[in-house]
């Protein structure tokens, strides 16, 4: 699944609740036809139904539920879940954003539970004192939950160790942009074969390591422009172009513009 790409905007929230155990919970929902959810197990566990297909929720797992879906969710009686829950709008930016949400589970099994459960309490905190600008930090926090869920499922997508090592490489490229890594040179900093490591780059950042170290220094270098902090030959040199008319060709394949147009 590549989530590289989900261009969204949170609209305001429209509710965050907080429930603790309750041994007769059930919930036969027809959907909310303006809202996504996600639900945060805080503890206990649960029986999601989507489509006949039954899920069991347990603790640190998120369901998530998009809008106008139907589903029934019962608790455990004998082990009855606590949760966080929140009903939230989303602005789909465009066709492949969508389809990025459609193919979302039900249910993330998450690694990093006890920082998505600070992320659901801080939410829930935020919403329920209401002071000023609390819509805003609402939605700051439902995108980073996204964002963690998001990593989180790609992590699962690939081996843990795999994903650790392709992750540790884009990082020294981010931090040393004004260098241009060979392919060869990639490919003996993560220990692996040439197609062993562009198979795995592809599937963690959705593109070649090439299109990622040149997208990489163009959005750099646009930055520099942009800021008045370099003109174009100076971006150029700062982001490792030493060809000024082979960095402007790249950056407008890239941008769409020319550099000039930023300045």
């Amino acid at each position: 699944m590549n989530t590289s790409e989900l261009n969204i905007q949170i609209t305001s929230p429209v509710f965050v609740v907080e429930r603790q155990p309750d041994a007769a919970w059930k919930l036969d929902n027809p959907g909310y036809p303006d809202s996504y959810v996600l639900a945060y197990a805080v503890s206990g566990s649960v029986i999601y139904t989507f489509d006949g297909q039954r899920q069991t929720v347990k603790r640190g797992n998120v369901v998530f539920v998009r809008q106008g879906e139907a589903y029934q969710a019962v608790s455990d009686p004998d082990d009855p879940w606590s949760f966080y829950s929140c009903g939230f709008g989303i602005e789909v930016c465009d066709e492949a954003s969508r389809q990025i949400l459609e193919s979302l589970p039900h249910v993330f099994r998450c690694s990093g539970s006890s920082h998505m459960q600070s992320c659901f309490a801080e939410l829930n905190r935020i919403w329920t004192t209401r002071q000023a600008g609390y819509l805003l930090k609402c939605r700051s926090l439902l995108l980073d939950i996204l964002y963690l869920l998001l990593g989180d499922e790609k992590r699962r997508d690939l081996h843990s160790a795999h994903f650790q090592t392709i992750t540790g490489i884009v990082e020294t490229m981010r931090c040393s942009y004004s260098r241009s890594y060979s392919l060869e040179e990639l490919c003996r900093m993560s220990g692996l074969s040439s197609s062993h490591f562009r198979t795995l780059f592809k599937q963690v950042t959705g593109v070649t390591a090439v299109q990622f170290q040149n997208r990489l220094k163009i959005d750099k270098a646009k930055d520099l422009i942009i800021s008045h902090t370099c003109n174009v030959t100076e971006a150029a040199e700062a982001v490792g172009f030493r060809d000024v008319n082979y960095f402007s060709r790249i950056f407008k394949q890239l941008t769409g513009k020319s550099p000039s147009e930023y300045l």
